[in-house]
């Protein structure tokens, strides 16, 4: 099954990842790429049309790191992004080396439950539906922003516009 899916350091080409081969489709060219699935597999294609409905977000890849990923039980295409300045110590919400006693174990009752994400962790009003466009921002100037799209309801292009990559919708 198709269901791993990465942008490269640049941010500018998209890999969808099948059975250890990666399929490359530049986010420059075109009309972008066009997410979606096919039966139950995540596909992508190069994009060719321009009707889609341009959400009000756009990814900016100057100051934030974005990344890609793909749950096929949820059929949801997630994209989070990290400032590329990183956070500060205070901010951080990151394990450090010296986060981690190493004369204890960490049991699944150590882990905080407001810093991990489960099912019953997302927002279901953050989740972008093809009549839904508000994304759910979460963070300042678009920074640890992270949203979801349902790809049993919708396809999605992403499409390189300078440094900020467009997000469009489209109903399946």
């Amino acid at each position: 099954m198709l269901n791993s899916i990465a942008l490269s350091t640049d941010q500018k080409i998209l890999f969808l990842i099948d059975d250890g081969d990666a399929v490359a489709y530049s986010l420059e060219e075109g009309d972008g790429v066009v997410l979606g699935l096919l039966g139950d597999q995540l596909t992508a294609a190069t994009a060719h049309d321009n009707s889609s409905s341009e959400l009000p977000i756009s990814l900016n890849t100057s100051t934030t790191q974005w990344q890609i990923m793909y749950v096929p039980a949820a059929k949801a295409l997630y994209i989070i992004g990290v400032p590329k300045d990183g956070f500060t110590t205070e901010d951080s919400r990151s394990i450090g080396s010296t986060d981690i006693d190493p004369g204890r174990s960490i049991g699944s009752t150590d882990i905080d439950p407001g810093r991990s994400i489960g099912s019953t962790d997302i927002d279901p009003g953050r989740s972008i539906g093809s009549t839904d466009i508000d994304p759910g921002i979460t963070g300042e100037d678009d920074q640890e922003l992270d949203i979801h799209f349902d790809l049993s309801t919708m396809v999605i292009i992403l499409v390189m516009d300078g440094d900020l990559i467009k997000i469009k919708t489209q109903p399946k």
